[in-house]
């Protein structure tokens, strides 16, 4: 299969790779080696003639390797892909914007990790991973401005009160308010 996997911060670079069958499982392997969360944003069928024909058609935008800037080209590529190749079970699948489903994926990967303290200054990550969640949410903003971030938020919150229970979603989006009010006009 081949997987575009996005860096969740920074310059937020893109991995066009093949994996002979599971996409996480190789995300899995490449994340020690990388300063940012990787998220897979798409997986396609496909062997590695495929992924030599999506390198070489993205190769103006090459950054290293595998690794490619985040063009309109290819954010485009993906975004026209997505129903063919989204992961089963994805809280962001509804959303259709790649930008707004890659901080919700960020954010919800944040609670897998760190449990339901993972948005709280007191909590286990600090201030370590203030600017990747406010980078993640500042793309949000600054493509779709106060309505992206929004989406972000209902789709963040949705999922935290399925899997945390009300009285704990109180807490873990309290916290998360916080995070967001550093980015832009926002008002929850």
């Amino acid at each position: 299969m081949i997987y575009f996997m996005q860096e969740s911060a920074g310059n937020l670079n893109i991995k066009i790779g093949y994996a002979k069958d599971d996409a996480e499982e190789r995300r899995a392997t490449i994340q020690p080696g990388n300063s940012s969360h990787l998220i897979v944003l798409l997986t396609l069928a496909g062997d590695r003639k495929e992924e030599s024909r999506f390198h070489r058609l993205f190769a103006a935008h090459e950054v290293r390797r595998e690794w490619f800037r985040p063009h309109p080209d290819l954010v485009r590529f993906i975004a026209a892909n997505w129903n063919s190749g989204v992961l089963s079970g994805d809280p962001a699948g509804n959303l259709s914007c790649p930008v707004e489903r890659n901080a919700v994926r960020f954010l919800i990967g944040l609670l897998s990790e760190h449990g339901c303290q993972a948005f709280s200054i007191r909590g286990p990550l600090g201030k370590e991973v203030d600017e990747e969640i406010k980078s993640a949410i500042g793309w949000t903003a600054g493509l779709n401005g106060q309505e992206g971030m929004r989406r972000v938020w209902d789709t963040v919150e949705e999922h935290v009160r399925r899997l945390y229970g009300e009285d704990a979603a109180c807490g873990i989006m309290s916290a998360l308010n916080y995070r967001f009010s550093g980015v832009g006009k926002w008002a929850a």
